[in-house]
């Protein structure tokens, strides 16, 4: 807990985009990994934390019509922290009713893109290994999120991987672009059919199926 809090506060010293840690509570209960350890809680500030694993639990678990109101919240609660409103101004809760909108979906895929390509690419600059990039650690604001496994390399060493759990070098510092957008991971097809079932509904909700690496992704509604 003290290391994430540390690593994630020299991200932003450093001009990382990053959620920030605000404090690390250490609690009665031991943790077992491997052996005990000693429990804590590491408390985090961001505009929201939601990421890339919610919106792919929400398409299951809610309706057509409640997932919509939900993913267009989400999106208009980021397009408005990105054009500069502070969260408490702007009178109303990230799960309160959001218009469909295609136009402002593609204005939102566009700006997450950028943004997150931005973020591979300061994570190249300092030497950041993120460790895992799985959809559940992708933020929907474009920032660093949930630092596990990670370190900063201290030699150029693109296939240094530092999860315990990584033995193939799958989120490799040098594979980070790869491992998030389908190569070998599947988080952007995810994500990416996350939006489209909103964005390209007619009357009637249908998903999509995206092909990445001869695999067929399909997400199901309920």
């Amino acid at each position: 807990m003290l290391r994430e809090f540390i690593i994630s506060e020299a991200l932003h010293a450093l001009g990382v985009p990053t959620t920030r840690s605000l404090m690390v509570l250490e609690t009665p209960h031991k943790v077992w990994r491997e052996v005990d350890q000693r429990g804590g809680m590491l408390f985090r500030t961001a505009p929201h934390h939601v990421r890339i694993g919610t919106l792919e639990y929400a398409i299951r678990a809610f309706s057509p019509e409640d997932y919509a109101r939900y993913a267009m919240a989400i999106l208009n609660r980021s397009l408005e922290h990105w054009n500069g409103a502070k969260a408490f101004e702007q009178g109303h809760s990230l799960y309160g009713n959001g218009g469909f909108d295609p136009e402002t979906v593609r204005c939102y895929f566009e700006e997450w893109s950028r943004r997150q390509a931005e973020l591979l690419a300061h994570w190249m600059r300092v030497g950041f290994a993120h460790g895992v990039l799985n959809t559940d650690n992708i933020s929907l604001m474009g920032m660093t999120l949930d630092l596990g496994p990670c370190a900063f390399v201290n030699t150029y060493d693109l296939n240094r991987s530092f999860s315990s759990i990584d033995q193939n070098a799958r989120y490799a510092w040098g594979r980070q672009s790869e491992s998030w957008n389908g190569m070998p991971g599947y988080s952007y097809p995810v994500y990416c059919l996350c939006w489209m079932a909103i964005a390209t509904r007619e009357g009637r909700w249908g998903l999509p199926r995206i092909c990445c690496n001869n695999t067929v992704h399909r997400l199901s509604m309920p």
